[in-house]
């Protein structure tokens, strides 16, 4: 995989996992109203659907960078969360981070797919 792919997964995992962690209170699952696994869940597969239409890259390497990216980026709000304001609020951490991760993985894997299928249709009717 190239390493442009490489930063562009994982860019978009981390903006994903900040969108859908970083702008909510701890132990409160809406943001703007939407629950963030549908915000993970969305943008995951987005992210994987364009990167892998734009970029001729392994489907399961970006969807594991994406999945990745935004695990990092919750373990980076609950790492904030525990120094700086209170040591006990993420005491369930794996709770938090097998779900996240499992949800954006699978939704990234689908839309990743979903562009190669698509890449295989449109070049069988040309």
């Amino acid at each position: 995989m190239k390493k442009k792919a490489v930063l562009t997964a994982t860019l978009a995992g981390l903006f994903i996992g900040g969108l859908s962690y970083w702008f909510q209170p701890y132990n409160q699952y809406q943001v703007f109203g939407i629950h963030v696994f549908w915000i993970m869940s969305i943008g995951s597969l987005i992210a994987a659907f364009i990167l892998t239409m734009m970029q001729n890259s392994s489907p399961i390497k970006m969807s594991l960078y994406i999945a990745l990216a935004l695990v990092f980026a919750i373990l980076a709000r609950i790492i904030y969360d525990t120094m700086f304001w209170d040591s006990t609020s993420h005491n369930l951490v794996p709770f938090e981070i097998i779900p996240a991760g499992i949800i954006s993985l699978v939704s990234a894997l689908i839309g990743a797919y979903v562009a190669v299928g698509i890449k295989i249709l449109t070049h069988q009717l040309e």
